[in-house]
């Protein structure tokens, strides 16, 4: 079994990936073609919420002792003390052009906030969840735009209202990546209620013709 590499903080994760300081000791953004890493085969755990917009790569990772499937364009989200491990290259579509961008934030920067009082109820970051969130592209333009306000927050002079105003940005969006997961399952389901209902009503032809 391989070590898990243990990533503790935002600076460390910047150091890992190759990439300049940190501009906020606690949240960063960070575009996914900068990440100088591969991390194919390497198990790690992180004191760091994750989120994470993919483009430029399909496939699976491990998730705990679960397969979480993730398409171009979509997102995956993970919680601080979970495993991950990325998949292997022979079993990964991969164009080597990596787009999209990644959230990180340590859980002081929302332990006084509303955010960090409701942070529990986004199921996504649980174990239970295998399948990545599918966005479409007034979707993603909705989350960038979040995104881009929150680097912005980071990038300028930090005040007292800064930590307020990303922590409140980032429930934002996961407010909407709410939203977006109960219409991607609410919208399978009802394609699956559609067939059982045809199915049922095949049944009961075949029996009305006394068959």
């Amino acid at each position: 079994m391989n070590s898990i590499i243990n990533i503790k903080s935002v600076s460390e994760t910047h150091q890992m990936l190759g990439l300049a300081k940190p501009r906020h000791p606690l949240v960063s953004v960070f575009n996914n073609d900068c990440i100088n890493m591969d991390f194919a085969g390497t198990c790690y755990s992180s004191e760091l919420y994750i989120i994470s917009m993919k483009e430029g790569v399909t496939g699976k990772m491990s998730y705990g002792r679960s397969s979480y499937d993730f398409e171009e364009g979509t997102m995956v989200f993970m919680s601080p003390g979970q495993v991950m491990t990325p998949a292997e290259a022979e079993s990964t579509e991969d164009s080597g052009d990596y787009q999209g961008w990644t959230l990180i934030f340590h859980p002081d920067l929302i332990r006084k906030s509303q955010l960090g009082r409701k942070i529990g109820q986004y199921t996504f970051f649980s174990y239970d969840v295998n399948e990545a969130l599918h966005l479409s592209e007034d979707e993603k333009q909705t989350l960038n735009e979040l995104v881009d306000k929150i680097r912005k927050e980071i990038n300028q002079n930090v005040d007292r209202h800064t930590q307020h105003l990303i922590a409140g940005n980032i429930e934002l969006l996961l407010d909407y990546c709410t939203r977006y997961y109960d219409r991607q399952f609410y919208t399978r389901t009802n394609a699956s209620e559609d067939i059982v209902s045809a199915f049922e009503h095949l049944l009961i032809q075949y029996y009305n013709q006394d068959k």
